[in-house]
Parts: C-alpha cells; structure tokens; sequence
C-alpha cells in the first residue's frame, strides 16, 4: 500500500523544523508562537504620548492620556494536498518522502509569504508612492519612498517581483549586493537594500523596516496522510495556521507601479 511507503512523521519533522526559513518577509517579522487554529488573536496598540516638555521649578508636569487600541486578528489555514498511485510512488524519482515534503513545504512557506505581503497591500493614504507615472523603480521613487520613514531612513529593504529587477539593474544608482543576516538581499538602491519575492506583483513594490510585520503562527502545522478509495490513491495534505498583522504603519511604505 501507498502509505507503506512514507513515513508521514518523518515528513512532519522535516516540514515543522524548516517551516518559515524561506519566506522571504520572516527575517523582518515579529513571530509569536500560538496553539489556536481557528480564533482571533487581540493586538494592541499605544499611542505616542508626545516629548518631555521644559517645566520651570515649581510648576506642574503636564499630564499625557496613555491611548491604548485594540484590534482582532482572524486566524487563517492555508493549505495543499498531494495525491498519488501505489504506481506513482514506486515509479517515483528519488526519495518520494523527501520529494513530497519539499514540495508541502514550499508550499505552506509560499502561503505565509503571500499573506504577509497582503497585509502590506492594503496600505493606503501618506504612506504610497505612486510610481506609476515612471513606472519602475528609481532612485527619486526610492528616494520619495524612504522620506517618508522620517529621521528613521537606515536599515530598510525594498521588497520587488524579480521581474522588477531588470529594469532596477540598469539604474545608474543600483549596485551589487550579497544576502546578510539570513536576509536574500541582491543589490542596493539608494541606501535601501533590494530583497525578491514572488509574492510581490510586479505592479508593486514595498519598502519595510524591522518591526512593521508580526506573524502569529502555530509553528507545527498540522500535516495527513490517508487513503482515497474510489481512486486508490494515497493523500497528503498540509494546513499552516496563523494570523498575520500590520503592526506599524510608519515601518512600511507601499510603491504603486501601475
């Protein structure tokens, strides 16, 4: 029999120790461990209290009010299933455990990577850049995008579809440059670090800081394996669990294309 075949635990491990370390926004993402699989998680925000103010000895210190929001944060399941003949697993090429973990695993980084730049696609008002005049990426569009982080420009990365990328390279500003901090960075631009991803269209880009991100993910997905009768076929399946959330606006800068 199919099942026979795979050692489905071996799988899990596999799949559960490597969960996350390919999804391009991860190094920049505040990750919180849940066990829920279904819910919402509450988040909250505080409000920035304002400078310290001059007081002159003997007056009052001004009073601040400590503004504190909440929001609730659905959580998700993203999931892929695989289906296979006896005929197939035994034809197969390889290791089929191995072939069908990486292939799981792929899959579930892919659905974590998408759901975290869909969090950033809903940015709107001061912090676009429409670009869509220019329709690339520029020194000036990077230049307007990174403004807008105020005196916190430093250590920020320009998140592109790899098709974008073309155009970037013969940008007179665009330079060389090799991956740091477990981060696939490919060139610069303008003090901003250019990072590929997929999941980004190449009608967009994104310019993140640390901290703009958090994920709340259930680190051990939960990964089946079972019988099809009517087809004889053995299934696989595999579902992540999270919540993933836009944490700080002012961290994140969405750049329009077309």
């Amino acid at each position: 029999m199919p099942h026979q075949l795979i050692n489905m635990e071996v799988i899990k491990d596999y799949i559960v120790d490597k969960l996350g370390n390919d999804v391009k926004f991860m190094p920049l993402t505040k990750v919180e461990a849940i066990n829920q699989q279904a819910g919402t998680i509450r988040v909250f925000k505080e409000q920035y209290i304002g400078d310290a103010e001059v007081v002159a000895p003997g007056q009052p210190i001004p009073l601040a009010d400590f503004v504190q929001s909440a929001v609730n944060v659905d959580i998700i399941k993203r999931s892929k299933a695989l289906k296979f003949t006896e005929e197939d697993l035994l034809s197969m090429a390889g290791n089929p455990a191995q072939r069908i973990a990486d292939q799981l695993l792929r899959s579930l980084n892919n659905g974590l990577d998408k759901a975290l730049r869909d969090e950033l696609a809903g940015i709107t008002g001061a912090m676009v850049v429409d670009a869509t005049a220019v329709g690339k990426i520029t020194v000036d569009v990077v230049a307007d995008a990174l403004q807008k982080f105020g005196e916190n420009q430093g250590s920020s990365y320009l998140f592109v579809n790899p098709a974008t990328l073309t155009a970037m390279r013969k940008e007179e500003g665009f330079a060389l440059k090799s991956a740091e901090n477990g981060i696939n960075i490919v060139g610069e631009i303008y003090g901003a670090n250019v990072v590929l991803s997929e999941s980004v269209p190449a009608g967009e880009a994104y310019i993140i800081k640390e901290g703009a991100l958090e994920l709340y993910l259930r680190k051990e997905p939960t990964l089946k394996q079972g019988p099809d009768i009517l087809t004889e076929q053995e299934v696989f399946t595999g579902n992540v669990y999270f919540a993933a959330h836009l944490a700080d606006e002012s961290k994140a800068v969405k750049i329009d294309l077309a």
